[in-house]
This record gives structure tokens, C-alpha cells and sequence, in this order.
């Protein structure tokens, strides 16, 4: 077994130093030490992940309040950014809806590729209640 940094033959997992492999079938769950802990600035911050530099706005970014009623935030990766997920936390609790032609909308987007319509893909999730008054 080699390790990513390259430094040779090193047992990563307890269960690799007697050579024996995960099962087939099973996933191996590393487990947390007293040693992983005490790393940690504090256990509130512990497996929190390290905050990183505040994104930078970028120039042609639209605004996250239009004039139109619209709010909405954006972050941008950049062009060889890799992404390996997302998360969002939606308040869908009791939407309310006061005009005729509103709705509500809470979701999350995931987007890659152009605007030009080209090579566009987007993986939405989210909760929407209309006019009708029905959730979905």
C-alpha cells in the first residue's frame, strides 16, 4: 500500500497492518482518535473544515437584488475549479403567497458550463409554492 505523498509502504487504516484488505462489499470508516481531537483549536471547531478567503466578486456578476423582486446570492469557482458538491439549507416552513402572480421559490443550483447555450448543465433542488397554492 502507497500513500499519495509517495514516502512508500505505509498502513493508512488499523486494519492494514496485519495485511489483510476492507472486505468486498464494505466501506472502510476511518476512526476519529483522541489525537484528531485534540488538534482541534477547540471542540466547537472541531471537524469543521478551515475558512478559506472570502470569494471575490466578480466584475460581471449581476446584482443579488434586481429590480424585478428577485433575491438570490451567487459564488463563482472559477474556470478549472473542480466541484465535488454543494449544500443548502431551505426554509420551506408555511411559504406565503400575497399577489396573484407570485410564487415562491427556495433552491439550490449547481451550474457548469457557459450562458451562451451551448454546453450549459445545471442539477437543481428545491421547493417552489405558486399561485395555486400547491407545494412542490
Amino acid at each position: 500500500m502507497t500513500n499519495n505523498h509517495g514516502a512508500g509502504d505505509v498502513a493508512w487504516q488499523n486494519w492494514h497492518r496485519n495485511g489483510t484488505r476492507c472486505p468486498k462489499g464494505t466501506v472502510p470508516v476511518r476512526r476519529t482518535t483522541v489525537h484528531d481531537v485534540l488538534r482541534s483549536k477547540s471542540l466547537f471547531d472541531y471537524g469543521k473544515k478551515q475558512r478559506r478567503l472570502p470569494l471575490a466578486r466578480r466584475v460581471d456578476a449581476p446584482d443579488v437584488v434586481s429590480g424585478n423582486g428577485h433575491e438570490h446570492a451567487i459564488a463563482y469557482t472559477g474556470s478549472s475549479s473542480e466541484v465535488y458538491g454543494a449544500r443548502a439549507t431551505i426554509n420551506v416552513w408555511d411559504p406565503a403567497i400575497e399577489e396573484v402572480n407570485e410564487f415562491s421559490l427556495s433552491q439550490i443550483w449547481v451550474l457548469s458550463g457557459s450562458f451562451d447555450g451551448t454546453d450549459l448543465n445545471s442539477i437543481e433542488a428545491g421547493w417552489q409554492s405558486g399561485q395555486s397554492g400547491a407545494l412542490r
